[in-house]
């Protein structure tokens, strides 16, 4: 027989993003979302409690969680405001592609200068159509829509692998789709030069 239930660390972890939920988001979701913002603080007390590096490695100053722990933070934040959930983890899957194509030395090298600054954002974005283009070191792309009005690091994952863009990052604002808390933008990304991995 299969058994599905949580283990209790990761039952842990669920409830405390319930509570955080219950008690800081879903009371202000429509101001986060007419704000198109979180409150300093707000992001600040997430990051305390660790649900910006719950899936990291503890070498790298994670939890060591893994995917199904990011999962339910973000499952049980979203309850509350999904767009706050995206804006709480600024970071998202970036650090899972870091950690896949560099491992941890990728993930320090690239995402601990992110995290010193309060409100660093990194982005990834799948080309599984081929859309974005390389031209030597250079890349060209667009995205129609990101739940972001930053993005510091850009990582563009494709079938020729993970490229990672810091400059010639092009944002313009869009009306968001109940996300507005995480912001909402349209890429544009114009021969920017890649970064490695």
């Amino acid at each position: 027989m299969i058994d599905f239930a949580l283990d209790e660390e990761l039952a842990l972890v669920a409830e405390t993003a319930q509570r955080f939920s219950d008690e800081q988001l879903l009371p202000s979701q429509r101001a986060f979302e007419a704000q198109r913002a979180l409150p300093e603080a707000l992001r600040r007390e997430a990051a305390q409690i660790g649900f910006d590096r719950i899936d990291w490695p503890e070498s790298a100053g994670g939890a060591g969680l893994g995917a199904l722990a990011r999962v339910l933070v973000t499952e049980r934040l979203a309850a509350g405001c999904p767009g706050a959930a995206l804006a709480l983890q600024p970071i998202g899957a970036v650090a899972q592609a870091l950690l896949a194509f560099g491992g941890e030395a990728a993930l320090q090298r690239h995402l601990q200068p992110l995290l010193a600054r309060p409100d660093a954002r990194a982005a990834l974005v799948f080309d599984a159509r081929g859309q974005w283009t390389s031209d030597g070191d250079a890349l060209s792309g667009h995205g129609a829509w990101l739940p972001t009005d930053r993005i510091d690091l850009l990582a563009v994952l494709s079938r020729d692998g993970l490229r990672l863009v810091t400059q010639g990052i092009v944002l313009t604002e869009v009306p968001g789709a109940g996300l507005r808390a995480a912001g909402a933008s349209e890429l544009r990304v114009d021969r920017a030069p890649v970064e490695a991995a």
